[in-house]
């Protein structure tokens, strides 16, 4: 068999699942955060169970989590662990079919920084209000609204009177810059 045939002959090979180990390189788990959790990935060619442990950074026992499912499609274990703090280290150990492997993942931060504050007066308005900037990576714009209303048209007296009440209990609250 030429090397053009052969060469051929294990592409559909691996293309029909013929020989699914070559389809899956058994590489190193990835983990993406969010605030309260972190996804978990694991590429392998064995489908079975795969357990998770994991704990904050260099702090007390390993804890379980969920196992990963396995999708034969993409031939990886799939998972989250939830339930974490926002802006932490975790150490995380995975164990499928008799090996082992560990990493560390830190959630994202839910604090922002603050760049600038726009202030709205307070009380009733149906004047439209236009913020022409945008929060950059140094900071995003917060736009507190010191009991303001802005509305396109006027709402029912009885809700004018509970917007009054809201504006007089917050008068004595100032923003911060």
């Amino acid at each position: 068999m030429n090397p053009r045939s052969l060469h051929l002959a294990l592409l559909f090979a691996v293309g029909a699942g013929v020989v699914p180990f070559l389809r899956a390189a058994e590489t190193a788990p990835t983990a993406v955060a969010t605030y309260e959790c972190l996804g978990l990935y694991w590429a392998s060619a064995d489908p079975g169970e795969c357990a998770v442990q994991f704990r904050r950074e260099g702090d007390g026992p390993w804890r379980a989590a969920l196992p990963l499912a396995y999708d034969a499609r993409d031939h990886e274990y799939r998972g989250s662990i939830v339930g974490l703090a926002p802006d932490t280290s975790y150490e995380i150990k995975l164990i499928a079919g008799g090996r082992a492997s560990a990493l560390r993942a830190r959630t994202r931060s839910d604090r922002f920084p603050v760049g600038e504050t726009t202030a709205l007066p307070p009380g009733e308005s149906v004047e439209s209000f236009t913020i022409a900037k945008s929060g950059t990576l140094a900071g995003i714009s917060a736009r507190p609204i010191k009991a303001a209303i802005i509305s396109s048209r006027r709402p029912p007296a009885r809700a004018r009177r509970s917007m009054r009440a809201i504006a007089a209990a917050t008068s004595s609250s100032t923003p911060t810059t």
